[in-house]
């Protein structure tokens, strides 16, 4: 859940965070062989910070999920026009509302190293 403006309490005697789930015990062990080498992260974020990313992802195969996750966020803002004087207010918290630098965020290509070594 993410709200910024809204009146509420917490509710007494529920446990908050709420445990981690059980691990599935039929779930086969992790190959830990396919894992990204920690040079490999490092090129990700070394990259990451000579762009000016704001956000860095070293591991693509998160695509999916993250595309998932927003997906599912924005079909839960209600389907009903705002209320227009909390609009109103809301549009005053400046980069709470709306943060520019959103709107600059690229998406980076394959790193050089990775090119280099395709094209070999």
């Amino acid at each position: 859940m993410c709200s910024v403006v809204v009146l509420t309490i917490c509710h007494p005697g529920q446990a908050w965070p709420p445990p981690p789930p059980k691990r599935d015990p039929n779930r086969p062990p992790v190959d830990r062989s396919v894992f990204m080498d920690p040079i490999e992260v490092g090129e990700y974020i070394l990259r990451g910070i000579k762009r000016n990313d704001l956000f860095i992802m070293s591991h693509p195969e998160f695509r999916e999920g993250i595309i998932a996750r927003n997906e599912a966020l924005l079909r839960s803002i209600p389907d009903e026009p705002p209320n227009k004087k909390r609009y109103n207010v809301i549009k005053t918290f400046g980069r709470i509302y709306h943060n520019p630098i959103y709107d600059e965020q690229t998406t980076p290509g394959p790193q050089e190293w990775k090119k280099e070594k395709l094209m070999s």
